[in-house]
This record gives structure tokens, C-alpha cells and sequence, in this order.
């Protein structure tokens, strides 16, 4: 198998989601809110960095896509949690960070883009055992010639910087980065918390990377290890996409 940070996440909060998902392949059309939202901006930014190459849009002209395509994504099976809100309010939400964000870095030429929604590939062990994958926001090349790794989070959570100088996710990619691109010497890890019009960053040192390669090796063998798959139970529950076939809601 094939791994990825959002599978091993999902393993560590609950091995049963994960066997429900990537196990037994369930699928769900029900969908949470804040990560329809998260999409939508995901995608906003994809397309405004990638017409920079040809044109700079303006803040009306991708207001109006990021509108364009939550309209035409939306469906009924769509989930909010938080009571007395709408998705209305969600929506205008989304118009507020691509307002914070446009403002902010406008004309976005700060640095050289080398890619958008990146697919990158790591190999653990170097022998194909131990293999995840994943896709990067975005890659920068700063003027000083440091490999910048982005990505934006929607999350009406701020973490705290011990947080994100432990995040696996962005380490991770770093690691697959320096396999594809050796020369790519100095790395920044980058996360955009648009919620809070806020840039976070963070670096690794390579005996960070390296304690990184081992505890995940140790993880995706505690995964293949497992027979049980037992359920977690967590203040997440309430967004699971499968709580309805948990056992532990049936108790």
C-alpha cells in the first residue's frame, strides 16, 4: 500500500475510520463543511498563482471563481456541526480569507513558483518498502535561494509554534522534495492560517528529517501489524463521515 499523511492521521485518531476507509474502501457522500470550504480555497489559490504565469486576476475576478465553483460543488449531503450556522455563512467566510490573503501578498511575485498542487513521492527506506505520497499546495524558490514548501490552512484554530515545529505533514515533503531535487539544500516549512491572515514557519534539521523517516517506518508498521482496527473515540467523532457504523455509537 501506498501511504500518505492523511492516512497515517486518520490511523493515529482512529483505527477504525481507517479501516473503514482504506480497508474495506467505504465511501461516503457526506462531507463536512469546513473541509468543503478548505477545498474551495485550495482551488482559489491553485488558480490565481497559475494565471500569475499569463496575467494578475484581480480580487473580483477570483472572489468570482472561488463563487463559481462553490455553487456548482455544493450538495445536500453536506454536513455543519456548529449550531445556528449556515452555509451561507461559511461561504462569506471563504470571501473574507481570499480578501485577507489577496491584500496581503498582492502582486504575488514575491517569489519564483516552481509548482502548484505538487505531487511528491518519499521513499522511506530507499527500497520502495515504505512509500507515501502526497501534494504540496505550493513551491516556492525565494530571491535567497531557499526551496519554500506552502500550505494554507482554513482552520479556525491557530496552533501553537511547538506544534508546528513537530508537524509531520510539511516534514515529510520536505524529505520527498530533497529525493527529487538533491540540490534543493535549504527548505522553509510554510503554513498560511487565512482564518487569521497569518504566515507560520518552521525548519528541520536533518537529524529532525531522520527521526522523522524511523517514527513513521514504526508507524506504518504498527498499521500492517494490526488485526483489530478498535475505535478511538475523540471530540472528532462528531465530523466522522462514518460515525453511523461505528460500534462505539451503537453502545
Amino acid at each position: 500500500m501506498i501511504y500518505s499523511p492523511s492516512k497515517l492521521e486518520t490511523y493515529e485518531t482512529c483505527p477504525q475510520k481507517y479501516k473503514f476507509a482504506y480497508i474495506e474502501g467505504l465511501k461516503t457522500e457526506e462531507e463536512g463543511i469546513e473541509a468543503f470550504l478548505g477545498t474551495r480555497f485550495h482551488e482559489t489559490m491553485e488558480k490565481l498563482y497559475s494565471e500569475r504565469r499569463f496575467r494578475l486576476m484581480s480580487l473580483e475576478e477570483i472572489q468570482a471563481f472561488y463563487q463559481e465553483r462553490w455553487e456548482k460543488n455544493f450538495h445536500e449531503k453536506i454536513i455543519i456541526v456548529s449550531q445556528g450556522r449556515t452555509a451561507d455563512d461559511y461561504f462569506r467566510l471563504g470571501l473574507k480569507f481570499i480578501e485577507d490573503y489577496y491584500r496581503r501578498y498582492y502582486p504575488f511575485n514575491q517569489n519564483r513558483i516552481l509548482g502548484l498542487e505538487e505531487k511528491i513521492e518519499i521513499d522511506l527506506d530507499g527500497t520502495g518498502r515504505y512509500l507515501l505520497q502526497g501534494y504540496i499546495d505550493r513551491i516556492d524558490l525565494t530571491p535567497e535561494g531557499v526551496v519554500e514548501i506552502h500550505d494554507y490552512k482554513t482552520s479556525s484554530t491557530l496552533p501553537a509554534q511547538q506544534e508546528i515545529d513537530s508537524d509531520r505533514q510539511l516534514a515529510l515533503y520536505q524529505l520527498g522534495l530533497q529525493q527529487k531535487w538533491p540540490w534543493a539544500e535549504r527548505v522553509r516549512l510554510v503554513w498560511h492560517y487565512v482564518a487569521f491572515d497569518l504566515e507560520i514557519s518552521s525548519t528541520r534539521s536533518p537529524a529532525q528529517l531522520e527521526a522523522l523517516r524511523q517514527e513513521v517506518i514504526d508507524l506504518i508498521n504498527l498499521i500492517e501489524a494490526d488485526q483489530e482496527f478498535l475505535p478511538r473515540e475523540s471530540s472528532l467523532c462528531e465530523w466522522c463521515s462514518f460515525f453511523s457504523l461505528c460500534p462505539l455509537k451503537k453502545t
